[in-house]
């Protein structure tokens, strides 16, 4: 076993866990896909929080901010933690530590410091939620919410999750008026940034369930897509024309008008009623639309596999995802929120 790792559970034992979690964080430097290094780090990081008194912080709009995490000494290295949590779920669950996981996960949401910094003056929620995510990519986010505000999406509730963004220029576009229509909430992470895409979906659908009665359509969006101006419309219609359906695949679980050829590939292309769509059993959350009764029988918050979570149990529950043909978004960023490439293109979509 690396020294450090050794060293680290010698901190632990001896009550010292800032120190315990520097030196998993040196370990991970060396090697991020130790499991025994991110185990240990996730010990470290609750032993770290206990002691703060920050264990069950959660993403509470707000909640005290978890201000001694940030002034102590061991800020440096739970910010290092912290910016490399998705990375860690990933290399976790591929080296099957699922324990270990799922600890950082639910360890994720006491990092935060979150504030809800735009909410509408008045009116009556629309039952249509859209989640979108950002972390700077300002100029992305700019088009996404371009394409949004410019389709036939009706009237919606946008909830956006800020996660410590530090390109002004994020903050700027969400204190705007370019949403058109559509009612705003902004929450925005103060603390340490995450980027944990499970965790912060969480939050907005903890939010949406909390604070606006929940939701009759979820719409996730990721914040670097472009849409074709009737991308919603012909999401609807595959899932009026699929929805009354038992197919082979089972029953209809979602649509998304975004087909990632290479990851989440079709299985057949299905014509009903005049409406073509592709059969996918999985699909990406850079766009998905669900409904309240397959989000509430079926899927429910996101756990420490993020959307391969939800597709694992539509599987399991023999739903399926339908994706309009044509496409009608694409992906635009050389990387996702997630940190890995983005080598999807929507074949029949040009941005």
């Amino acid at each position: 076993m690396d020294r450090l790792v050794v060293k680290a559970r010698q901190a632990l034992r001896s009550g010292d866990p800032g120190r315990a979690a520097a030196l998993a964080s040196e370990s991970l430097r060396r090697d991020a896909r130790s499991g025994a290094a991110w185990s240990v780090a996730a010990d470290a990081l609750a032993a770290v929080l206990r002691q703060a008194g920050l264990l069950g912080h959660g993403y509470a709009p707000g909640s005290v901010p978890p201000r001694v995490l940030r002034e102590s000494p061991s800020a440096p290295a739970l910010a290092e933690l912290a910016g490399e949590l998705q990375r860690a779920l990933h290399a976790l669950v591929g080296l099957g530590e699922a324990a270990a996981a799922r600890r950082i996960f639910e360890l994720g949401a006491a990092l935060c410091d979150l504030d809800l910094v735009r909410a509408p003056a008045g009116g009556s929620p629309t039952g249509r939620v859209v989640s979108i995510l950002c972390c700077d990519r300002a100029d992305l986010l700019a088009r996404t919410i371009r394409d949004l505000t410019a389709s036939d999406l009706p009237p919606s509730d946008l909830v956006l999750f800020d996660d410590a963004s530090t390109d002004p220029r994020v903050a700027q576009i969400l204190a705007s008026e370019a949403f058109g229509r559509h009612r705003v909430h902004v929450l925005r992470n103060r603390g340490f940034r995450t980027r944990c895409w499970g965790g912060n979906q969480n939050a907005v659908l903890d939010y949406a369930e909390r604070f606006l009665g929940g939701f009759e359509e979820l719409i996730l969006l990721d914040s670097d897509m472009a849409l074709a101006p009737d991308w919603w419309s012909a999401q609807r219609r595959v899932a009026e024309a699929l929805a009354p359906l038992e197919l082979p695949e089972g029953r209809l679980g979602g649509v998304t008008a975004f087909h990632a050829a290479r990851s989440h590939p079709a299985v057949r292309t299905v014509d009903a009623g005049g409406v073509r769509a592709r059969i996918k059993r999985s699909v990406g959350g850079c766009l998905l639309a669900v409904d309240r009764a397959t989000y509430r029988e079926v899927l429910g918050p996101f756990d420490h596999l993020a959307d391969w979570g939800w597709c694992l149990r539509l599987r399991l529950a023999r739903r399926f995802v339908a994706a309009t043909v044509p496409s009608r978004a694409q992906h635009l960023g050389r990387e996702s929120l997630l940190f890995h490439a983005v080598s999807d293109s929507a074949p029949d979509f040009e941005a």
